[in-house]
Protein backbone atom coordinates (compact mmCIF):
# COMPACT_ATOMS: atom_id res chain seq x y z
CA UNK A 1 0.00 0.00 0.00
CA UNK A 2 2.71 1.99 0.88
CA UNK A 3 4.19 1.19 -2.41
CA UNK A 4 1.41 2.34 -4.25
CA UNK A 5 0.93 5.73 -2.07
CA UNK A 6 4.44 6.54 -2.77
CA UNK A 7 3.95 5.85 -6.82
CA UNK A 8 1.13 7.87 -6.76
CA UNK A 9 3.53 10.99 -4.86
CA UNK A 10 5.88 10.28 -7.56
CA UNK A 11 3.75 11.63 -10.35
CA UNK A 12 3.05 8.86 -12.17
CA UNK A 13 0.41 9.09 -15.33
CA UNK A 14 -2.40 8.01 -13.53
CA UNK A 15 -2.72 10.33 -10.98
CA UNK A 16 -2.78 13.03 -13.85
CA UNK A 17 -6.48 11.73 -14.87
CA UNK A 18 -8.89 14.31 -14.06
CA UNK A 19 -10.45 14.05 -10.32
CA UNK A 20 -13.75 12.56 -11.65
CA UNK A 21 -12.00 9.70 -13.54
CA UNK A 22 -11.96 6.23 -11.95
CA UNK A 23 -8.46 4.62 -10.99
CA UNK A 24 -8.12 2.26 -14.21
CA UNK A 25 -5.17 0.43 -14.03
CA UNK A 26 -2.45 1.99 -16.47
CA UNK A 27 -2.53 -1.06 -18.71
CA UNK A 28 -6.34 -0.25 -19.66
CA UNK A 29 -5.52 3.84 -20.52
CA UNK A 30 -2.68 2.64 -22.79
CA UNK A 31 -5.30 0.14 -24.89
CA UNK A 32 -7.77 3.33 -24.56
CA UNK A 33 -5.55 5.48 -26.37
CA UNK A 34 -4.27 2.79 -28.71
CA UNK A 35 -7.95 2.05 -29.47
CA UNK A 36 -8.28 5.99 -30.36
CA UNK A 37 -5.42 6.77 -32.32
CA UNK A 38 -6.42 4.00 -34.42
CA UNK A 39 -9.58 5.47 -35.09
CA UNK A 40 -8.49 8.72 -35.96
CA UNK A 41 -6.18 6.66 -38.29
CA UNK A 42 -9.50 4.53 -40.21
CA UNK A 43 -11.07 7.85 -40.27
CA UNK A 44 -8.23 10.08 -41.93
CA UNK A 45 -7.79 6.73 -44.16
CA UNK A 46 -9.17 7.47 -48.17
CA UNK A 47 -12.64 5.61 -48.23
CA UNK A 48 -13.44 6.11 -44.33
CA UNK A 49 -16.55 7.49 -43.55
CA UNK A 50 -15.57 11.07 -43.08
CA UNK A 51 -13.95 11.15 -46.56
CA UNK A 52 -16.66 9.56 -48.20
CA UNK A 53 -18.48 12.84 -47.14
CA UNK A 54 -16.33 15.22 -47.80
CA UNK A 55 -16.57 14.17 -51.27
CA UNK A 56 -20.23 14.01 -51.37
CA UNK A 57 -19.89 17.59 -50.39
CA UNK A 58 -19.32 20.95 -51.74
CA UNK A 59 -16.38 22.89 -50.26
CA UNK A 60 -16.86 26.97 -51.27
CA UNK A 61 -13.76 28.89 -52.24
CA UNK A 62 -12.90 31.32 -49.33
CA UNK A 63 -13.81 34.21 -51.56
CA UNK A 64 -17.41 32.85 -51.52
CA UNK A 65 -17.56 32.66 -47.76
CA UNK A 66 -17.61 35.95 -46.75
CA UNK A 67 -21.31 37.64 -45.82
CA UNK A 68 -21.36 39.99 -48.92
CA UNK A 69 -20.62 36.94 -51.33
CA UNK A 70 -23.37 34.71 -49.78
CA UNK A 71 -26.10 37.72 -49.67
CA UNK A 72 -24.93 38.42 -53.61
CA UNK A 73 -25.96 34.66 -54.16
CA UNK A 74 -29.21 34.73 -52.69
CA UNK A 75 -30.32 37.92 -54.75
CA UNK A 76 -29.13 36.44 -57.71
CA UNK A 77 -31.15 33.23 -56.95
CA UNK A 78 -34.35 34.71 -55.95
CA UNK A 79 -33.75 36.86 -59.56
CA UNK A 80 -33.93 33.77 -61.31
CA UNK A 81 -36.98 32.22 -59.79
CA UNK A 82 -38.26 35.66 -60.41
CA UNK A 83 -37.20 35.19 -64.11
CA UNK A 84 -38.36 31.78 -64.48
CA UNK A 85 -42.23 32.97 -63.26
CA UNK A 86 -42.23 35.29 -66.14
CA UNK A 87 -41.41 32.96 -68.84
CA UNK A 88 -43.92 30.55 -67.51
CA UNK A 89 -46.04 33.28 -67.94
CA UNK A 90 -45.49 33.74 -70.93
CA UNK A 91 -45.76 30.14 -72.34
CA UNK A 92 -48.83 30.02 -71.13
CA UNK A 93 -50.90 33.05 -72.19
CA UNK A 94 -48.55 33.00 -75.72
CA UNK A 95 -49.60 36.14 -77.62
CA UNK A 96 -51.79 37.74 -74.99
CA UNK A 97 -48.63 38.55 -72.37
CA UNK A 98 -46.59 40.04 -74.95
CA UNK A 99 -46.10 43.74 -76.07
CA UNK A 100 -49.39 45.32 -77.05
CA UNK A 101 -49.34 46.87 -80.34
CA UNK A 102 -50.57 50.07 -80.86
CA UNK A 103 -53.32 50.98 -83.24
CA UNK A 104 -51.69 53.33 -86.19
CA UNK A 105 -53.08 56.20 -84.67
CA UNK A 106 -54.47 57.70 -81.52
CA UNK A 107 -58.20 58.42 -81.15
CA UNK A 108 -59.09 62.13 -81.59
CA UNK A 109 -60.19 64.07 -78.32
CA UNK A 110 -63.61 64.37 -77.74
CA UNK A 111 -64.45 62.58 -80.98
CA UNK A 112 -65.40 59.16 -79.66
CA UNK A 113 -68.57 58.21 -77.71
CA UNK A 114 -69.83 55.09 -76.53
CA UNK A 115 -69.75 52.89 -79.70
CA UNK A 116 -69.25 55.81 -82.19
CA UNK A 117 -66.66 58.18 -83.31
CA UNK A 118 -67.77 61.86 -85.39
CA UNK A 119 -69.74 64.91 -84.23
CA UNK A 120 -73.08 63.43 -83.73
CA UNK A 121 -74.87 65.93 -86.29
CA UNK A 122 -72.61 64.75 -89.25
CA UNK A 123 -74.61 64.73 -92.45
CA UNK A 124 -72.94 61.42 -93.09
CA UNK A 125 -73.05 58.52 -90.84
CA UNK A 126 -71.40 55.14 -91.89
CA UNK A 127 -72.27 52.09 -90.07
CA UNK A 128 -69.40 49.20 -89.60
CA UNK A 129 -70.60 45.56 -89.06
CA UNK A 130 -67.19 43.16 -88.14
CA UNK A 131 -66.29 40.73 -86.78
CA UNK A 132 -62.94 41.09 -84.43
CA UNK A 133 -61.66 37.85 -85.62
CA UNK A 134 -62.39 39.19 -89.15
CA UNK A 135 -58.45 39.13 -91.11
CA UNK A 136 -60.48 41.63 -93.56
CA UNK A 137 -62.27 43.50 -90.91
CA UNK A 138 -58.80 44.04 -89.19
CA UNK A 139 -57.40 45.18 -92.59
CA UNK A 140 -59.78 47.38 -93.18
CA UNK A 141 -59.80 49.34 -89.40
CA UNK A 142 -56.30 49.48 -89.27
CA UNK A 143 -55.54 50.74 -92.84
CA UNK A 144 -58.82 52.38 -94.00
CA UNK A 145 -60.16 53.86 -91.22
CA UNK A 146 -57.57 55.76 -89.85
CA UNK A 147 -57.59 58.22 -93.00
CA UNK A 148 -61.73 58.26 -93.11
CA UNK A 149 -61.21 59.63 -89.64
CA UNK A 150 -58.58 61.95 -90.16
CA UNK A 151 -60.34 63.19 -93.54
CA UNK A 152 -63.99 63.39 -92.53
CA UNK A 153 -64.61 62.83 -88.98
CA UNK A 154 -62.08 65.27 -88.03
CA UNK A 155 -63.73 67.75 -90.18
CA UNK A 156 -67.25 67.38 -88.70
CA UNK A 157 -68.22 65.45 -92.06
CA UNK A 158 -68.68 61.97 -90.87
CA UNK A 159 -70.12 59.90 -88.00
CA UNK A 160 -68.93 55.99 -88.00
CA UNK A 161 -71.02 54.01 -85.20
CA UNK A 162 -69.34 49.70 -84.97
CA UNK A 163 -72.00 47.11 -84.99
CA UNK A 164 -71.03 43.52 -83.87
CA UNK A 165 -71.82 40.96 -86.43
CA UNK A 166 -69.85 37.96 -84.34
CA UNK A 167 -70.31 34.96 -86.14
CA UNK A 168 -66.77 33.43 -86.73
CA UNK A 169 -66.12 31.62 -82.79
CA UNK A 170 -66.49 31.97 -79.37
CA UNK A 171 -63.68 34.80 -79.12
CA UNK A 172 -65.38 36.49 -81.37
CA UNK A 173 -68.28 37.34 -79.08
CA UNK A 174 -65.52 37.37 -76.19
CA UNK A 175 -63.73 39.97 -77.11
CA UNK A 176 -66.72 41.91 -78.69
CA UNK A 177 -68.24 41.92 -74.95
CA UNK A 178 -64.80 43.31 -73.71
CA UNK A 179 -65.04 45.79 -76.22
CA UNK A 180 -68.48 47.15 -74.61
CA UNK A 181 -67.41 46.42 -71.84
CA UNK A 182 -65.04 49.07 -71.70
CA UNK A 183 -67.39 51.15 -73.84
CA UNK A 184 -69.35 51.48 -69.78
CA UNK A 185 -65.97 53.06 -69.43
CA UNK A 186 -66.18 55.63 -72.11
CA UNK A 187 -63.28 53.57 -74.08
CA UNK A 188 -64.96 51.05 -76.47
CA UNK A 189 -63.58 52.97 -79.80
CA UNK A 190 -59.77 52.78 -78.36
CA UNK A 191 -60.80 49.54 -77.17
CA UNK A 192 -61.98 48.29 -80.52
CA UNK A 193 -58.63 49.46 -82.01
CA UNK A 194 -56.51 47.35 -79.48
CA UNK A 195 -58.20 44.65 -80.28
CA UNK A 196 -57.62 44.51 -84.02
CA UNK A 197 -54.20 45.66 -83.73
CA UNK A 198 -53.58 42.29 -81.65
CA UNK A 199 -55.61 39.97 -83.52
CA UNK A 200 -54.38 36.82 -83.79
CA UNK A 201 -55.62 33.34 -85.75
CA UNK A 202 -59.11 33.00 -85.69
CA UNK A 203 -60.33 30.88 -82.39
CA UNK A 204 -56.45 30.39 -81.74
CA UNK A 205 -56.49 31.35 -77.92
CA UNK A 206 -55.38 35.53 -78.67
CA UNK A 207 -58.97 36.68 -77.48
CA UNK A 208 -58.75 35.48 -73.69
CA UNK A 209 -58.74 37.06 -70.37
CA UNK A 210 -54.80 37.81 -69.95
CA UNK A 211 -55.27 40.10 -73.38
CA UNK A 212 -58.49 41.65 -72.45
CA UNK A 213 -57.11 42.90 -68.87
CA UNK A 214 -53.73 43.76 -70.78
CA UNK A 215 -55.80 46.16 -73.03
CA UNK A 216 -57.79 47.25 -69.83
CA UNK A 217 -54.62 48.00 -68.00
CA UNK A 218 -53.46 50.25 -70.68
CA UNK A 219 -56.39 52.68 -71.32
CA UNK A 220 -56.64 52.97 -67.26
CA UNK A 221 -59.59 51.20 -66.81
CA UNK A 222 -61.36 49.94 -63.89
CA UNK A 223 -60.53 45.99 -64.14
CA UNK A 224 -62.93 45.01 -60.94
CA UNK A 225 -65.81 46.63 -62.53
CA UNK A 226 -64.36 45.63 -65.95
CA UNK A 227 -64.39 41.73 -64.79
CA UNK A 228 -67.43 41.89 -63.43
CA UNK A 229 -69.14 43.30 -66.56
CA UNK A 230 -67.28 40.58 -68.84
CA UNK A 231 -69.45 38.29 -66.74
CA UNK A 232 -72.65 40.11 -66.81
CA UNK A 233 -74.53 37.67 -69.64
CA UNK A 234 -77.28 40.96 -70.84
CA UNK A 235 -74.17 41.89 -72.40
CA UNK A 236 -73.04 38.96 -74.26
CA UNK A 237 -77.16 38.73 -75.16
CA UNK A 238 -76.61 42.08 -76.62
CA UNK A 239 -74.10 41.28 -79.01
CA UNK A 240 -75.91 38.16 -79.86
CA UNK A 241 -78.99 39.88 -80.60
CA UNK A 242 -77.25 42.36 -82.96
CA UNK A 243 -75.62 39.77 -84.40
CA UNK A 244 -79.32 38.66 -85.31
CA UNK A 245 -80.17 41.93 -86.64
CA UNK A 246 -77.62 42.18 -89.00
CA UNK A 247 -78.89 38.76 -90.41
CA UNK A 248 -81.72 40.01 -90.95
CA UNK A 249 -80.77 43.06 -92.81
CA UNK A 250 -79.10 40.79 -95.47
CA UNK A 251 -75.43 40.85 -94.45
CA UNK A 252 -73.35 37.77 -95.70
CA UNK A 253 -69.98 38.71 -94.53
CA UNK A 254 -67.98 41.10 -92.97
CA UNK A 255 -66.73 44.25 -93.26
CA UNK A 256 -70.21 45.10 -94.44
CA UNK A 257 -70.93 48.82 -94.62
CA UNK A 258 -73.93 51.65 -94.97
CA UNK A 259 -73.39 54.99 -95.98
CA UNK A 260 -76.58 56.93 -94.96
CA UNK A 261 -78.46 54.03 -94.63
CA UNK A 262 -77.69 52.17 -97.59
CA UNK A 263 -75.30 49.09 -97.75
CA UNK A 264 -72.00 50.03 -99.81
CA UNK A 265 -71.09 47.15 -102.15
CA UNK A 266 -68.36 48.72 -103.80
CA UNK A 267 -64.70 47.68 -103.06
CA UNK A 268 -63.73 48.08 -100.07
CA UNK A 269 -60.32 50.40 -100.49
CA UNK A 270 -59.48 53.79 -99.66
CA UNK A 271 -60.59 55.70 -102.94
CA UNK A 272 -63.98 53.73 -103.63
CA UNK A 273 -65.14 54.31 -100.09
CA UNK A 274 -63.89 57.75 -100.28
CA UNK A 275 -66.08 58.18 -103.30
CA UNK A 276 -68.88 57.14 -102.04
CA UNK A 277 -68.77 59.18 -98.97
CA UNK A 278 -68.23 62.05 -101.21
CA UNK A 279 -71.38 61.10 -102.98
CA UNK A 280 -73.32 61.37 -99.91
CA UNK A 281 -72.02 64.58 -98.51
CA UNK A 282 -73.03 66.15 -101.86
CA UNK A 283 -76.52 64.56 -101.46
CA UNK A 284 -76.82 64.67 -97.35
CA UNK A 285 -78.40 68.21 -95.97
CA UNK A 286 -75.83 70.61 -94.28
CA UNK A 287 -74.54 69.75 -91.11
CA UNK A 288 -77.24 72.02 -89.13
CA UNK A 289 -79.89 70.72 -90.77
CA UNK A 290 -78.90 66.66 -90.60
CA UNK A 291 -80.37 64.53 -87.70
CA UNK A 292 -78.13 64.42 -84.31
CA UNK A 293 -78.19 60.53 -83.69
CA UNK A 294 -76.27 58.35 -86.02
CA UNK A 295 -77.99 56.12 -88.21
CA UNK A 296 -78.84 52.45 -87.96
CA UNK A 297 -79.12 50.95 -90.92
CA UNK A 298 -83.07 49.72 -90.78
CA UNK A 299 -85.89 48.88 -93.21
CA UNK A 300 -84.85 50.98 -95.78
CA UNK A 301 -81.42 49.69 -96.02
CA UNK A 302 -80.83 47.50 -99.05
CA UNK A 303 -80.30 43.65 -98.49
CA UNK A 304 -77.87 41.66 -100.17
CA UNK A 305 -74.34 40.44 -100.27
CA UNK A 306 -71.56 41.65 -98.34
CA UNK A 307 -69.51 44.29 -99.74
CA UNK A 308 -67.06 42.42 -102.77
CA UNK A 309 -63.90 44.10 -104.48
CA UNK A 310 -64.63 46.46 -107.43
CA UNK A 311 -62.31 47.64 -109.97
CA UNK A 312 -63.07 51.26 -110.06
CA UNK A 313 -59.54 51.96 -108.86
CA UNK A 314 -56.00 50.15 -108.73
CA UNK A 315 -55.88 50.22 -105.06
CA UNK A 316 -55.87 47.00 -103.38
CA UNK A 317 -59.04 45.76 -101.60
CA UNK A 318 -60.11 43.87 -98.85
CA UNK A 319 -62.21 40.68 -99.28
CA UNK A 320 -64.94 40.18 -96.73
CA UNK A 321 -65.06 37.23 -94.69
CA UNK A 322 -68.15 35.26 -95.51
CA UNK A 323 -70.92 33.75 -93.16
CA UNK A 324 -71.19 30.24 -93.66
CA UNK A 325 -74.37 28.44 -95.12
CA UNK A 326 -77.49 27.91 -93.62
CA UNK A 327 -77.61 24.09 -92.79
Amino acid sequence: MRLAETGRGAGTAVERRSPLSTNRPTSNSAARRERRAAQRAQRGAPGGPVARERRGAVALPPALRSPIALITIGVLVVAAIGLVLVLAQNVVGGSTTAALTAPPQPVPAGLAHDRSIGKPNAPVKLDEWEDFQCPYCDEYTTNIEPHLISQYVTAGQLAITYHDFSFIGSESLNAAVAARCAGNQGQFWAYMEYLFANQGPENGGTFNQALFDKIATRLNLNLSTFNQCLTDPAVASAVQAETKQGQQLGIQGTPTLFINGKQYTGALDLPNISAAIDAALRAAPSPAAAPGASATPGASATPGASATPGAASGAPAVAPSVTPAAS
